[in-house]
C-alpha cells in the first residue's frame, strides 16, 4: 500500500511542479528554460521509473516504457511553449531519466531505500527549480509553501520506511519464488 501511495504522491508532485512551471513560463527564456525543462523531465522519469521498476520487478520492459513516456511527455509539455530546441532537450532528458529509473528500480538490492533517495533528490531538484523561477519572477512570497512541502514529504517518507521496506521485500520474494518454482 505504501508504494502505491508514494507513486500517487510522486505523480501529484509532478503535476504540481508542471503547473507551477507552466504558470511562470513567460519568465523562462534561454538557459533558464532549458535547465527547468531538463531537470523536471529527468526527475519525473527517474522517480516514476524507480517506483514502477520496483512494482514490475519481473517486467523491466513495461516499467521502462511507462517511465520513458512520462519523462518524454513532461519534457515536451514544459519545453514546447519556450521553443523547439528546449522541448527536444527536455524530451531527451526525460527519456534518459526514465530508462535510468526503471533500471535502478529493477536491479538494486534494497529498492525501498533507493526509492526514498530518488524521491528526496527529486524534491531537492524541484525546490531548486521553484527557487530559480522565483528568482526570475522576483516573487519570493511562496518560499514558505516550498519549505512546508519539503517538511511534509520528509515526514511522510520517514514514517513509511518500515512499511515500504516490507512491501518491497514481499514483492521480490514473490518474484523469486515464482521463478524458482518454474525452473525445476
Amino acid at each position: 500500500m505504501a508504494i502505491y501511495l508514494l507513486l500517487l504522491f510522486v505523480l501529484c508532485q509532478i503535476v504540481f511542479a508542471v503547473c507551477y512551471v507552466m504558470n511562470n513560463q513567460k519568465h523562462l527564456q534561454g538557459m533558464n528554460g532549458m535547465i527547468v525543462t531538463m531537470g523536471m523531465s529527468m526527475m519525473a522519469g527517474a522517480s516514476v521509473g524507480t517506483i514502477i521498476g520496483v512494482l514490475f520487478v519481473h517486467d523491466i520492459f513495461s516499467s521502462t516504457i511507462i517511465s520513458v513516456l512520462i519523462g518524454l511527455f513532461i519534457g515536451f509539455i514544459i519545453g514546447w511553449p519556450i521553443n523547439l530546441f528546449v522541448s527536444i532537450e527536455g524530451m531527451l532528458s526525460g527519456l534518459m531519466g526514465g530508462m535510468m529509473g526503471a533500471m535502478v528500480g529493477n536491479m538494486v538490492g534494497r529498492p525501498g531505500e533507493m526509492i526514498k533517495i530518488i524521491l528526496l533528490l527529486s524534491i531537492m531538484i524541484y525546490s531548486f527549480i521553484v527557487s530559480l523561477i522565483q528568482q526570475e519572477t522576483k516573487n519570493y512570497q511562496s518560499k514558505f509553501s516550498i519549505i512546508l512541502m519539503i517538511m511534509f514529504v520528509l515526514i511522510f517518507l520517514f514514517l513509511s520506511v518500515n512499511e515500504l521496506n516490507l512491501q518491497v521485500d514481499l514483492l521480490h520474494k514473490e518474484y523469486h519464488h515464482f521463478f524458482r518454482g518454474n525452473v525445476h
